[in-house]
């Protein structure tokens, strides 16, 4: 990203890419382009062939830092596992309850064919909001 800094994308320098999508999305001779306009060292032109694909752009940040359940891990699990059993018992409204408070935790649940429920944590998943929580 600091790759960009303070460059401005010109119209003409992107024309590689945009000609590459024009033709059918052609993504890989798209990237072919910017691998191209780095080999030369045109940082004008990667950047502005990025902005093209949308990358390099400063509101990508945050993305790549997803957090990590780590020590809440088998906490989430058990929860799930809890919310499996009011489902089996047909308690959905504690079922529903369930899935509630991990919302508020920052864990969005998605149930699977089979029976199976998968988990993922927000961007903003706090352990210590998932603490207050979890006792579901």
């Amino acid at each position: 990203r600091a790759l960009g800094a303070g460059i401005e994308p010109t119209p003409s320098a992107a024309s590689a890419v945009a000609d590459a999508l024009g033709d059918d999305l052609n993504t890989p001779l798209a990237i072919a382009a910017l691998h191209e306009r780095a080999r030369e060292g045109d940082v004008v032109g990667l950047v502005s062939g990025a902005a093209v694909l949308g990358l390099l752009e400063p509101g990508l940040s945050g993305w790549e830092a997803m957090p990590e359940p780590g020590a809440a891990a088998a906490r989430i699990e058990a929860a799930i596992a809890r919310r499996a059993e009011a489902k089996a018992a047909r308690d959905f409204a504690a079922a529903d309850g369930i899935r509630a408070a991990l919302a508020a935790a920052g864990v969005t649940l998605t149930d699977e064919p089979g029976g199976r429920t998968a988990y993922a944590l927000v961007s903003d998943f706090d352990l210590e909001r998932f603490e207050r929580h979890a006792n579901v």
